[in-house]
């Protein structure tokens, strides 16, 4: 991508209206960068995330994974995209610190990003090589896919189930239906709801900042009109549905630990694009 191009995708990307920074040196900073550190810290818990029939009837609870090794495979996954090409030189970082990393890139009244935690953190990691600029993938809070018009966030990766879909009888008294649809009685779906910043080595200035993209093809006019998820997610089938994480059998987690990895490989390179970090 030229200099140019570079310059215009930033642009664009800074109109995004809460997605993007832009980058705070003048001229195209990015142009500058060679090797990129990269963080992961998306994937230390499972959240799963129930809409009931009232608000009184909705859950959510966390779960530790880390047998899942979720953020090793993110940080390979961004570090093929970035290296592709020969773009950059790209280091994982690992760290066990994922709550501060989060903790730090939160968005919050007063700022964006924490850079003085987000550094110490950094510092502490020691890349070597030495890098330009990290690469941080983080937890955010995201509209719930499985019923995107409700008030309910959802953040990091996870299974979300919507309510039932059911139809009232037409004989007084006998209990309602469910409607079964191509993928069972209700919405259900694992999620990667996520950000990556970018920051500046020298001074963990931020020079961009985006929420996780991966783009779905409408269906219909009527699609377009609904209230959309916001975050990466990928629908199946309702009879996967349980109500708490310890009653999935080993067979239904390889299933929703390999729905993330699709997600986390579809949606990462994306994601670098919209930084305009990577070009096709």
């Amino acid at each position: 991508m030229s200099a140019v191009a570079r310059i215009l995708a930033i642009v664009a990307i800074s109109s995004l209206g809460g997605c993007a920074a832009t980058p705070k040196d003048e001229g195209n900073p990015l142009a500058k960068i060679r090797t990129l550190g990269v963080v992961s810290a998306v994937g230390d818990t499972f959240r799963m995330s129930e809409i009931g029939p009232t608000v009184f009837q909705n859950r959510i609870s966390d779960h530790a994974i880390p047998d899942w090794n979720v953020d090793d495979e993110a940080t390979t996954i961004a570090r093929r995209a970035l290296e592709a090409r020969d773009a950059y030189k790209a280091v994982a970082i690992p760290t066990g610190r994922q709550a501060e990393v989060n903790a730090a890139l939160r968005p919050t009244f007063t700022g964006a990003v924490d850079s003085d935690a987000i550094g110490s953190i950094l510092k502490a990691a020691q890349p070597q090589p030495a890098v330009d600029a990290f690469i941080v993938l983080a937890k955010a809070r995201g509209r719930e896919p499985c019923q995107p018009q409700s008030s309910i966030l959802v953040e990091g990766v996870g299974i979300c189930a919507g309510p039932r879909v059911q139809m009232s009888s037409v004989i007084p008294g006998e209990e309602h239906r469910d409607i079964v649809g191509p993928h069972g009685n209700r919405m259900l779906a694992p999620f990667a709801s996520y950000r990556m910043v970018l920051l500046r080595a020298s001074d963990f200035a931020v020079l961009a900042a985006h929420n996780a993209v991966l783009t779905r093809p409408e269906r219909s006019a009527l699609d377009f009109l609904k209230a959309k998820p916001s975050v990466p997610f990928k629908q199946i089938h309702s009879d996967a549905y349980k109500e708490s994480f310890d009653k999935f059998t080993p067979e239904e987690r390889r299933a929703i630990r390999k729905a993330i990895g699709e997600l986390l490989e579809a949606s990462i390179p994306q994601t670098l694009r919209s930084m305009a970090l990577i070009s096709d």
